[in-house]
């Protein structure tokens, strides 16, 4: 059975990659079809917290188009900064200077130029590749170029290299930070998502945030409080917010002063500290969430979320 879960958090730093890593180990050890997704494109760092030993493929995804101006051809009419809404056209000694770090490819300016001394040219968008964890199942990671956006395409382009080469294998996804597009693209057709908050107060509003976008795409979710002992009013808080939205919470992981320590070693943190205190709430998620995964059709009947289209707020000036 192919089970996709995806490891999201409203806010950065709560943990999120430490809770995927270790979650990948543990489900490594039981299942033999295993995969693992970086998705955080921007930020990609499994690669380190799992130590790959190997690149075994690369695939280069050529999606973005960067305008490229013909020197000899421009009068310096100007036409073309006017149209660039990203500002990435100035005229410098009578002639356009395009930057290629902020120019998106719109083609505003091709189109107003009436010289046609500016063309759209094809470049790098990112770059996909898989890797041999030394834990034995594969790694899909992603880089992008200097300034270049289209995070979101990356990421659909990472699942869908899973799909399509691992058929049949359980996929864990480590999502981005926040609810932007790359987000989005790891979440859209997922079976289960798992959230990690820590109890701050921005954390827990951009827990909020991050539950809304998966009830908007019909992915039932599950919590797991990261640090839950640094702040018990909060850590309160999130469990009420978890009751009543009928979110099921698998593990309340505890504050560990190793945890930092290990970021500075290639090995997930459940490996180099067996013993810590935090590593028990690691495992018991883990073991949650492979109960979940083994006894998944009724799980899902039980806890089956309807979709809730998206109503924006409209702030009036």
């Amino acid at each position: 059975m192919v089970f996709e879960v995806v490891v999201a958090s409203g806010k950065g730093g709560v943990g999120k990659s430490t809770i995927a890593s270790s979650l990948a180990v543990i489900m490594g050890k039981e299942l033999s079809n295993l995969v693992v997704i970086d998705a955080d494109v921007d930020a990609p760092n499994l690669h380190l917290m799992l130590n790959v030993r190997e690149w075994v493929d690369e695939l280069v995804i050529r999606s973005a188009r960067v305008a490229k101006v013909n020197a000899d051809k421009c009068v310096g009419c100007g036409l073309c900064e006017n149209a660039c809404t990203n500002r990435a056209i100035k005229l410098v000694s009578g002639k356009c200077v395009i930057n290629k770090y902020l120019c998106e490819g719109c083609g505003a300016c091709v189109l107003v130029c009436p010289k046609k001394a500016i063309e759209l040219y094809e470049v790098i968008s990112g770059i996909v590749k898989v890797g041999l964890t030394e834990f034995g199942f594969p790694l899909i990671t992603a880089s992008l170029p200097p300034g270049r956006a289209n995070t979101g395409k990356i990421v659909t382009e990472e699942r869908n290299l899973a799909r399509e080469r691992f058929k049949g294998f359980t996929i864990v996804t480590d999502a981005a930070a926040g609810i932007g597009c790359q987000v989005i693209a790891s979440l859209v057709g997922a079976d289960l998502a798992l959230l990690v908050a820590e109890p701050t107060p921005t954390s827990f509003n951009d827990l909020k945030r991050i539950h809304r976008l998966t009830k908007h795409f019909g992915i039932p979710s599950v919590l797991a409080i990261n640090k839950y002992d640094l702040d018990q009013y909060m850590t309160d808080k999130i469990l009420k917010f978890a009751e009543e939205e009928g979110i099921e919470i698998l593990a309340l992981i505890p504050y560990d002063s190793n945890i930092p320590l290990s970021m500075a070693r290639p090995t997930p943190f459940i490996i180099q500290y067996p013993e810590s205190k935090a590593t028990g709430g690691l495992i018991k998620l883990c073991t949650e969430i492979l109960k979940i995964l083994r006894n998944w059709d009724s799980w899902r009947r039980e806890h089956r979320v309807k979709p809730i289209p998206y109503i924006p707020k409209v702030i009036k000036p």
